[in-house]
């Protein structure tokens, strides 16, 4: 099967990390033709691009659509001339690919599969893309797809009730790398005793993020006397102003470090007590199933679809709400009743979240859809 993946770029995110992954997995099939093709250049935003473009396999075959920042009318056009010339069996589309997709979507006899990598109404979050991506889905056949249970119900509400696909998100199970020996010094060093708690955050430092709500909860932790660490990995630059108000709310307090991208996470959630998830909203972050991959409990908002994978006291905790209160609350709980159980944890991630699985139930999508598709 010829597939073709359309995502805007590569800088580091977990739509972008899922793409990847996703296209590395079905370019194991030696029947398989797989492209991954960015609308922006592979130089864009490089220090991140370069982390996540040397993930992809040599059997990927890479394409790039040279667009500048800001709209573009004749992106639509060169879409519509990439997907004819390499006439895919199927497309695959995440994010705002959809939309320059359109041209193509229209005139070509191609179908089309679009992941919702977030809260259907926060992806098409204005008057007009709701109504285009409803245009797609109800008379177009592009087919939408959500990942996970709760996403599914709002892409119903957004878009009605035949929009039933859903494929929860998969990842490759995390291993150390050659540094983590250098990682695990690094942190030996930050505590202060055997006793001292690492929280490990990863993710972009965004309002979205909500990332002085975790730090908040941490300064008040060690207010009552709690020996804890918070590390933060995740890009400095993406909101900038947010950024610089987030380390001002750490400036005075020793324990927490941002410690900006990294390419070797695994090795940090290897030498983490717990993930920390402080979103307002969320699809299902890939994290908090590489974490899983490591037997790692998860610390969260109830943001998205995380609520629906995390079980209290069972893979970790989920906070009633997303104000300090509350979230400070479970971070407490955590350290008065820690979850222990990794083996049940890995398991439960092998039986339910590897890319494996989740590449099976993509080919079957690609399969059932060409079948149906007129």
């Amino acid at each position: 099967m010829k597939i073709l993946h359309i995502i805007p770029s590569l800088h580091m995110g977990g739509a972008q990390k899922f793409a990847v992954n996703l296209c590395n997995e079905l370019a194991e099939e030696e029947t398989n033709e797989v492209y991954l093709c960015t609308y922006y250049p592979l130089s864009y935003r490089s220090d991140e691009t370069y982390l996540l473009k040397k993930q992809i396999s040599s059997k990927v075959k890479m394409l790039s659509m040279d667009k500048t920042t800001g709209v573009s009318i004749t992106i639509f056009y060169k879409f519509y001339k990439l997907i004819k010339k390499i006439n895919p069996d199927i497309v695959h589309t995440h994010m705002g690919s959809l939309i320059y997709s359109t041209l193509a979507i229209t005139c070509l006899n191609i179908p089309f599969v679009h992941t919702l990598h977030t809260l259907a109404h926060k992806e098409a979050n204005n008057n007009f893309k709701r109504l285009l991506y409803k245009i797609l889905f109800n008379y177009l056949g592009v087919v939408p797809v959500s990942i996970s249970p709760i996403a599914l119900e709002d892409t119903i509400d957004t878009f009605g009730v035949k929009h039933d696909m859903m494929i929860v998100n998969g990842v490759v199970p995390l291993i150390k790398s050659t540094t983590y020996n250098i990682v695990m010094k690094e942190i030996e060093e930050l505590r202060k005793s055997q006793d001292t708690k690492i929280f490990l955050s990863v993710g972009r430092i965004t309002k979205v993020k909500n990332y002085l709500l975790l730090i908040d909860s941490i300064k008040k932790l060690i207010e009552m006397g709690e020996d804890v660490v918070l590390l933060v990995i995740g890009s400095l630059t993406v909101e900038k102003e947010y950024t610089n108000i987030c380390k001002k709310a750490a400036l005075n307090c020793k324990e927490i470090h941002f410690l900006g991208e990294k390419s070797n996470v695994g090795d940090y959630l290897y030498c983490s007590d717990a993930l920390c998830i402080s979103s307002l909203y969320e699809g299902l972050p890939l994290v908090c199933l590489e974490a899983m991959s490591l037997g790692k409990p998860i610390l969260s908002t109830p943001a998205g679809g995380v609520p629906d994978v995390v079980i209290d006291s069972i893979n970790g905790y989920i906070s009633k709400d997303f104000t300090p209160n509350s979230y400070g609350e479970i971070l407490h709980k955590f350290l008065l009743s820690p979850v222990r159980n990794s083996a049940h944890i890995i398991e439960e991630f092998n039986e339910k979240y590897s890319m494996t699985i989740c590449k099976n139930n993509y080919y079957n999508l690609y399969l059932k859809v060409l079948k149906t598709f007129k």
